[in-house]
């Protein structure tokens, strides 16, 4: 990769974590204690399609850090942060098969996304976050397995729906861009 892709990609990463903790005061409370729908996973999702993994992981780690710092009374939960981070991960990881940038984001590499972002959230919150809140936090099983069932369905709904669209609109402005530019 040469310096200029990498610059941007890192300028992409710090301005996409930030909006990323900035959008974590917008959240609709569900049934099970300390869990929302968090329109954040959105943003996530174009970050990691985009960037590939290790943005992803940037993102989802550092905006969920600073998100919970900032917006969550500074009671910071670094299970759902690594679980965040392994989301980010997870759908980095076809950033290529994705080609927002490229050809473009269209129906294939739609379902392909979905595919990718339900397998992603289903390890994180199904798996890694509840097992994290036992280990690191001495928490039940049964409320963290909970917890985590719903964060995977409302994670699943939001990434399905909002980070499917920011794609797709996202692609459509870059190439349309990159054709005015020549």
């Amino acid at each position: 990769m040469n310096t200029k892709n990498l610059v941007k990609r890192m300028a992409g990463a710090v301005v996409g974590t930030l909006l990323f903790a900035v959008v974590t005061q917008i959240e609709i409370s569900s049934p099970v204690a300390n869990t929302y729908l968090q329109p954040r996973m959105g943003i996530l999702a174009v970050v990691s399609a985009v960037g590939g993994p290790l943005i992803g992981a940037i993102c989802g780690f550092v905006g969920h850090l600073l998100g919970d710092y900032w917006f969550q009374q500074r009671e910071v939960w670094l299970s759902w942060a690594l679980a965040e981070a392994l989301v980010g991960v997870g759908i980095g990881f076809f950033r290529q098969k994705f080609d927002v940038l490229g050809k473009g984001f269209h129906t294939r590499q739609g379902l392909l996304f979905e595919a990718v972002q339900v397998g992603a959230n289903a390890l994180a919150w199904l798996a890694v976050a509840p097992l994290l809140d036992m280990v690191l936090y001495g928490q039940r099983a049964e409320k963290v397995f909970l917890q985590g069932a719903e964060a995977f369905l409302l994670n699943a709904v939001i990434t399905g729906v909002l980070g499917l669209l920011l794609l797709a609109a996202f692609s459509q402005c870059y190439l349309r861009l990159r054709r005015f530019r020549g």
